[in-house]
């Protein structure tokens, strides 16, 4: 798989398993906030990538 199409893919399946109720059930911030992240880092990724 090209690095570019895991930088457009990963986000989503990240934010997929913060929300599973067996996550959610947990109570913990720490899900989504991992999500935002990987949401963030993935898109200076795919700045990179574009560049190149």
């Amino acid at each position: 798989m090209p690095f570019g199409d895991l930088a457009r893919r990963l986000p989503d399946a990240f934010r997929t398993v913060a929300r599973d109720p067996t996550v959610a059930v947990l109570g913990s911030p720490l899900p989504e906030r991992l999500a935002d992240r990987v949401a963030v880092h993935a898109a200076r990724c795919r700045e990179v990538l574009e560049e190149t």
